[in-house]
């Protein structure tokens, strides 16, 4: 019986009569689960050996790495393991339990002192190697790109993403180091014009987007209201108090009318704005508080619009000549 199993004709015969057989016995409908439990049994009275566990692990081992050799062994073990996990998710209510099984088993492994330093260091070894690969940063990077894509289309996972990125910002935000970080950064780039225009094109864009809601509107109008003339009624008598506080001893260069501070302004900061010869057209070159010109808003807004008004001094006595 020894020498006829030997010939490779007797083997090949033999395996294909076993697996025949094998077939067979499956197709019937207790068969599976049956031979389920007789291997279950059998392998639970197996480890009830003690050098049985460790043999068998040694065995499977070497038995893996000697395939694993094999140049097209980890393709098609890689096909049949994918093949297998599709076939066993279609059971119903497998992903669940599959989930739950993977969760408690990494809690139950993080439980372990050594683990979370041991699993940074392989995660960050992993994935120096995987950057070393050609192509594979912006390969992994297009698919991130496209994976946060899909999943923003869905409104959950979009709004708390939103809220995830406001809270971090708000976070990073509380750091000074951080806040001067940002502003040295913009600052760096409106140097360039191309930039810096295309940032108030943004910032307009934005802010008219803004204002098309009106509780966005009447906010705006009520914080400016506010500071101009205060929020509350003691902001609001203070605020009168210090605009007065000078006295109406401010006049205008242009129609010697007297105003009070907020009334008014210096007329060395219109340079740049206002020609010189308009500025000589129409200012008078009259020095009154602390010495200085002063020139009202009511004729800051004619002299810019080059139009006629009656209480202008210089043209008045220009055409009285």
């Amino acid at each position: 019986m020894t020498k006829l199993r030997q010939e490779p004709v007797r083997q090949e015969k033999e395996r294909s009569l076993t697996k025949e057989s094998m077939k067979k016995a499956r197709q019937k409908p207790e068969r599976p689960e049956k031979e389920r439990l007789m291997t279950n049994e059998s392998m639970r009275k197996a480890r009830q050996v003690p050098e049985k566990p460790e043999k068998e692990r040694s065995l499977t081992k070497e038995s893996m790495r000697k395939a694993r050799q094999n140049p097209d062994r980890p393709e098609k073990e890689r096909l049949i393991t994918k093949e297998s996990m599709r076939k066993a998710r279609q059971v119903p209510g497998r992903p669940e339990k599959e989930r739950s099984m993977t969760k408690n088993s990494i809690r139950k492994a993080r439980q372990n002192p050594e683990r979370p330093e041991k699993e940074r260091l392989m995660t960050k070894e992993s994935k120096r190697k995987a950057r070393q690969v050609p192509g594979r940063p912006e390969k992994q990077r297009s698919m991130t790109k496209e994976s946060m894509r899909k999943c923003r289309l869905i409104p959950k996972y979009r709004d708390k993403d939103k809220q995830k990125t406001l809270l971090s910002m708000k976070n990073r935000r509380k750091s000074e180091l951080y806040r001067v970080g940002k502003r040295l950064k913009k600052q760096s780039r409106r140097v360039d014009l191309a930039y810096k225009s295309q940032e108030k094109l943004h910032n307009k864009n934005s802010r008219r987007s803004k204002r098309a809601l009106l509780n966005v509107h009447l906010k705006e109008k009520y914080n400016r209201k506010a500071g101009t003339l205060g929020n509350n009624i003691s902001s609001c008598i203070n605020k009168f108090k210090s605009i007065i506080a000078d006295g109406q001893v401010f006049v205008c260069t242009c129609c010697h009318q007297t105003w009070f501070k907020h009334s008014v302004m210096k007329t060395n900061t219109l340079n740049g704005k206002i020609s010189a010869s308009v500025m000589k057209e129409f200012f008078t070159g009259h020095l009154s508080f602390d010495n200085c010109e002063w020139v009202c808003n009511t004729c800051i807004k004619y002299v810019k619009k080059r139009t006629k008004f009656h209480v202008c001094l210089s043209r008045i006595r220009m055409h009285s000549r």
